[in-house]
């Protein structure tokens, strides 16, 4: 399992499976935020079993899948809420980590200036420079 830290409380990763959630908690993980919808290309476990997972390692689970290239405003308000609401560490994943990058980007807008979002994002290894009108319009 590969982990990239976005920010104190929030990191990154590409699909999880079962078996490394019980890893994600020994890493000091409270709450997992999936953002891969249900039987996207098939080979990931249903997040009703990732969820009980989680839950058995006394994770916080939180589903919000989101399909690529297509982050609704909405979306992006609810990932905010979800980080808002978390006390401990924050693990988020999907396919590569790209769109929960993307989520914790744009949900940032208006809090952080656009340079620091894309700095974290690229100390990451995420290169979210395509974002950057979108960010300053959601930071309006």
């Amino acid at each position: 399992m590969q982990v990239n830290q976005l920010t104190a409380q929030l990191s990154i990763s590409a699909q999880l499976s079962p078996k490394e959630l019980a890893q994600a908690a020994e890493n000091g993980f409270t709450t997992i935020i999936c953002n891969r919808p249900d039987q996207e290309s098939g080979n990931e476990a249903p997040s009703e079993i990732m969820q009980t997972e989680c839950e058995e390692h006394g994770m916080q689970w939180c589903y919000l899948p989101v399909t690529p290239q297509q982050i609704t405003d909405q979306q992006v308000v609810e990932f905010g809420r979800l980080l808002d609401e978390s006390a401990g560490q924050v693990l988020a994943y999907c396919r590569t980590g790209m769109r929960a990058a993307k989520l914790w980007a744009l949900s940032q807008a208006g809090n952080l200036p656009l340079s620091e979002i894309l700095t974290s994002a690229s100390s990451a290894g995420y290169d979210l420079t395509d974002l950057s009108d979108r960010i300053n319009n959601l930071a309006k």
